[in-house]
């Protein structure tokens, strides 16, 4: 197999060496009760404070519908767009390319800016300028990421589809990706501790648990 490197980036030889990262503030989702949710994430703030009816979603009213249903990604505000990141951490894996057929396989080794154990950025608003080939994911890129994982609540969205119950603004707990087995928690490796890319292929972060949708 072929394999074609990434630009601007030459610690494997020979490799498409991408490394994309989640786009979302680390302190969106650190507390899972209301009274503990950072006070400039208003979303999440009036969101959790929802009563249970209000987060069913059932009426058919498109007034009652939640913001990701009644509005294209387009139109969200910055406030909503950064909720929608469930904290996963896949997409801050290392990914290798086939130059071939483009086949992406994801690695199970972490960009070094991944916290292991929270899951989140240690330097979010500097990333892209931090790491070369960090990807700021938007409305108009969106569709030409094929990378994303299938769990991704902006692919999820864009495609039409629902949210997974684990994901916070569904929870109302940030803990529940993790818990659901849906994030990269107690397997990721270190990239400061991994060696060579080739020898990390995983297929897990393309596979869930515990992961209906509702």
């Amino acid at each position: 197999m072929r394999i074609r490197q990434f630009p601007g980036c030459n610690k494997i030889p020979g490799y498409y060496y991408g490394t994309q990262r989640r786009m979302c503030s680390p302190e969106i989702f650190r507390h899972c009760h209301l009274g503990a949710v950072p006070s400039y994430y208003p979303m999440l703030l009036r969101f959790m404070a929802l009563s249970g009816d209000q987060k069913s979603f059932s009426s058919s009213s498109t007034d009652e519908l939640p913001f990701w249903k009644r509005k294209s990604l387009n139109e969200l505000s910055l406030d909503e767009w950064e909720s929608l990141c469930d904290g996963c951490g896949k997409c801050c894996l290392h990914k290798l390319e086939d130059q071939e057929t483009g086949e992406v396989s994801y690695t199970e080794v972490s960009c070094s800016l991944l916290d292991l154990k929270t899951c989140r950025c240690t330097d979010y608003g500097n990333r892209t300028l931090l790491i070369s080939d960090c990807v700021k994911l938007t409305a108009e890129n969106l569709k030409n990421l094929q990378w994303l994982p299938n769990t991704c609540a902006y692919k999820l969205v864009y495609e039409g589809k629902n949210l997974y119950w684990w994901h916070p603004l569904i929870s109302g707990d940030p803990e529940t990706v993790h818990q659901a087995g849906a994030s990269v928690r107690n397997r990721a490796v270190a990239e400061q501790m991994a060696g060579n890319l080739e020898d990390h292929i995983v297929e897990w972060p393309e596979k869930t648990t515990k992961t209906s949708c509702l």
